[in-house]
């Protein structure tokens, strides 16, 4: 697989930087390299496919021990997976195999239930090419074949430096993982080799490129982010790039190479590995009478005993050295996505996100002064598909200074319109049907002159609870009585201050968080028994944040329980703190951005790809474009 020679190859046009890289590595910019003396790690399995060294059940049950042993281990792993399997065998007759293959395999079976199996376990699979390989007959060079040859700028091919060449080649890997239920969560062009224009191309269908980035020096070091629009198809905004720097792992020797280069290193200390590397250090799971053992139709491999194996000696010595383990996901919390175009003058006050069709992910609404119209989305990838047009979801007449929210009133899986009319108190509630809402029921009664209302609790079988303000004062009403309890049902804001709800303590209950100007976060929890009300207030210690901060309540990695994320919209960078429960929160490590920055920006959130966990949005006015990034965190255990 020409293993030794491949980073020889790829760093001979650049390698003369390395030393200017070396004097330029400063911290400077905006959330500039953002791992920087922080022992993070990560590993790549590298050329992963429907053939060649895995093209066998055996091979199969081996890769999955690998991948077992990592999870046991619990250390993440990204998979660079080569959808289509194409090369040619010594009587020049061809193996092919795919993952887009139509029919019943009972080998692609067993392939991508393995795969499938690793990404519910938390791994993160990427397009590494769609065939890795060039062309349909023999050729010196061995590039007809899949992991060993490019498939892009192929030397004496000028087709494959085109940008069509590319988008073709990436809809095509993309239309493998939608046939075999994966989801990909980056692009890695087969040994790097693509032109800057085929690599706009990649960047407009997916955000993350894992791969260095040739035009910067960041790539001996770090990511590199670019805050670009991207405009192959629909617009988009930013991309990332993601490096090796540690190179990768191609015999037992090149271990301690890599432990060495890790000891002082100060960077991402990012590196790919080939999975076969370990399969000599494997023995077949045995039953009493000798025979192989089997699982979900794969022969069971295990380690040996006394292996000692070059993945095994590399995840001791990182973990000697200090090195955490990370996933992809926590080095880039989101994933620049789509782009969603509104009618020019649209304000952020007129934006509704929800789920109102029940199909499991969010819409943007835009309302009016007489009407509603839903944008429908599918914000799957790739990120530049066309934007279906607006349909008119309900036709309605609303006065400016009403309040207009959503929420899943009657547990039917749709998101409900609720309007609390300003100068009467009237709640009104429009049921959704999945292709519209319904006509308005009354659902309540509250004092009038509240400018600013949300459901606190819905339950069938008790009467409605709201929190509302007015003025410097937020309380919990039910009907126009203001409650009354054992604990607090009215807070009194602090200047300027911002607040919401979320779940905090657990998915079934809401609490209140009020954020003021001088950065300070207040949680007030809710009691969690009858008569409601707000318990004594819990001070977060964050960090400091600019003035123009805001504040998002987001459910960012799927657990239930609401997180926060602050946007600083001049710099552009979002800061996600995690709900470790107990209502104690922890920063990531690393930030995300920069990203949509700019003044004047509104910070949104909400499912919109609807994998349960929230992702973010910023909404531009003046360009009249809400973007999105996808939430791309490690799924909640």
């Amino acid at each position: 697989m020409r293993l030794s020679i491949r980073w020889i190859i790829i760093t001979t046009g650049i390698i003369l930087l390395a030393g200017i890289s070396a004097t330029l590595y400063t911290i400077r910019g905006t959330n500039t390299y953002p791992n920087v003396n922080k022992k993070h790690a990560m590993l790549r399995l590298e050329d992963i496919g429907p053939g060649g060294y895995y093209s066998s059940e055996e091979s199969l049950g081996q890769l999955r021990a690998v991948l077992d042993e990592l999870h046991q281990q619990h250390i993440p792993f990204q998979i660079a997976l080569i959808p289509h399997w194409k090369s040619m065998r010594s009587d020049h007759s061809w193996y092919e195999k795919g993952l887009d293959q139509p029919g019943d395999d009972p080998y692609l079976n067993k392939f991508i239930h393995l795969l499938q199996t690793a990404e519910k376990q938390g791994a993160l699979i990427g397009m590494h090419g769609y065939t890795h390989q060039y062309g349909t007959e023999a050729r010196g060079d061995g590039y007809q074949n899949s992991a060993i040859g490019r498939e892009f700028a192929v030397p004496d091919a000028p087709e494959t430096d085109e940008a069509s060449f590319a988008a073709e080649h990436i809809e095509q890997s993309l239309t493998a993982f939608e046939r075999a239920g994966l989801h990909p969560a980056f692009w890695e062009s087969p040994h790097y080799k693509s032109t800057r224009e085929q690599e706009k191309v990649f960047r407009s269908y997916v955000g993350i490129l894992y791969q260095p980035d040739f035009y910067s020096l960041r790539s001996f070091h770090d990511l590199n982010m670019y805050e670009n629009e991207n405009a192959l198809g629909k617009e988009t905004l930013g991309s990332v790039y993601v490096p090796a720097p540690l190179k990768y792992i191609h015999d037992g020797n090149s271990v301690e190479q890599v432990l060495t280069k890790a000891a002082d290193y100060t960077g991402l200390a990012s590196l790919y590995f080939h999975p076969l590397l370990e399969f000599s250090y494997l023995e077949p799971v045995q039953d009493s009478d000798g025979h192989t053992q089997r699982r979900d139709g794969l022969p069971e491999y295990r380690y040996k005993a006394d292996a000692s194996s070059p993945l095994q000696r590399l995840t001791a010595g990182m973990a000697k050295e200090g090195y955490r383990w990370v996933a992809l996901s926590e080095t880039v919390p989101f994933s620049p996505a789509h782009r969603v175009v509104v009618p020019p003058g649209t304000q952020t006050s007129q934006l509704l996100i929800g789920n109102f069709t029940g199909k499991g992910h969010a819409d943007l609404a835009i309302r009016y002064t007489d009407r509603i119209e839903r944008i429908p989305g599918d914000y799957q990838w790739p990120r530049n598909r066309p934007q279906a047009p607006a349909q008119v979801w309900l036709t309605q007449d609303f006065k400016p200074e009403d309040r207009l929210w959503v929420s899943d009133l009657n547990h039917d899986g749709k998101d409900d319109l609720v309007q609390y009319r300003y100068e009467t108190g009237e709640v009104l509630v429009y049921y959704s049907t999945g292709q519209s809402w319904r006509l308005p029921a009354p659902y309540g009664q509250l004092p009038i002159g509240l400018e600013n209302v949300q459901l606190y609790r819905a339950d069938a079988a008790k009467p409605p609870v709201f929190i509302a303000q007015k003025g410097d004062q937020l309380m919990l009403v039910s009907g126009l009585t203001k409650l009354n309890g054992p604990d607090s049902t009215m807070i009194k804001l602090p200047t300027g201050a911002k607040w919401g709800i979320g779940h905090f303590q657990s998915r079934w209950q809401n609490d209140t968080a009020v954020y003021g100007r001088d950065g300070t976060v207040t949680i007030y929890p809710n009691h969690e028994s009858e008569p409601l009300g707000f318990r004594s207030p819990v001070t977060l210690s964050v960090k400091r944040q600019e003035k123009d901060t805001q504040m998002l309540i987001m459910d960012s990695n799927g657990d239930g329980k609401s997180d926060l994320v602050f946007y600083e919209p001049y710099r552009g960078v979002w800061q996600v703190y995690l709900n470790k429960g107990e209502l104690h929160f922890e920063p990531m490590d690393n930030a995300y951005g920069p990203w949509a920055r700019g003044e004047g920006r509104i910070a949104v959130s909400g499912d919109f790809d609807g994998n349960g966990k929230e992702d973010i949005g910023s909404f531009n006015p003046d360009r009249a474009a809400l973007d999105l990034s996808l939430s791309f965190q490690p799924s909640a255990p």
